[in-house]
């Protein structure tokens, strides 16, 4: 278990080999891979972006059933991810507000306290538009936030855009309200 590149989402590949394994069972590994990864390891949050590889094991003709695989490896999974120390990731959000020039400083100010990173200042229809990346955690209330920065003037919209590492500052509330 390793991880894959950031949004490249999650891998099960299988490199067994000379049939240590029996080809019925890869299937239930596959299955008990893709619970655990589901489920995660951190408040019940799913892993992502991580890449799996099957390289070895061993069936026994007695004691071996696609439910035993399954189960082996969820419990692999799980312990290997809790080893690896994960990183919880939260939501990044593009965001455009549009305001007066006499509410910029004020917008600004407001999204840095959310964590908001400004990417540019723009113009549009005698407005200024603020571009701005902001974890969506720090958003909720924005609306009521800008109404009363811009005296019921301001608008904005937001995109999902990626995800991101969560600061280790913010892990404990972001963990409590899981």
């Amino acid at each position: 278990m390793g991880p894959a590149p950031l949004g490249a989402g999650s891998t099960f590949e299988n490199e067994i080999r000379g049939g240590v394994i029996p080809s019925q069972f890869i299937a239930a590994i596959q299955a008990g891979v893709e619970d655990a990864l589901g489920r995660g390891v951190l408040a019940g949050y799913p892993l992502v972006d991580v890449r799996v590889r099957l390289i070895d094991g061993a069936a026994h003709s007695h004691d071996s059933s696609e439910l035993a695989f399954r189960t082996a490896a969820w419990h692999c999974l799980r312990e290997a991810a809790r080893r690896a120390r994960p990183q919880l990731l939260e939501p990044l959000m593009q965001l455009d507000a549009t305001c007066s020039d006499e509410h910029v400083g004020k917008v600004i100010a407001d999204l840095g306290v959310r964590r908001g990173r400004i990417l540019e200042l723009g113009d549009s229809l005698n407005r200024r538009v603020i571009r701005a990346h902001a974890p969506l955690a720090e958003m909720f209330g924005y609306a009521g936030a800008l109404r009363s920065l811009t005296q019921g003037r301001g608008t904005f919209s937001m995109t999902f855009q990626c995800y991101q590492p969560a600061p280790s500052a913010s892990l404990p509330r972001l963990l409590e309200r899981a």
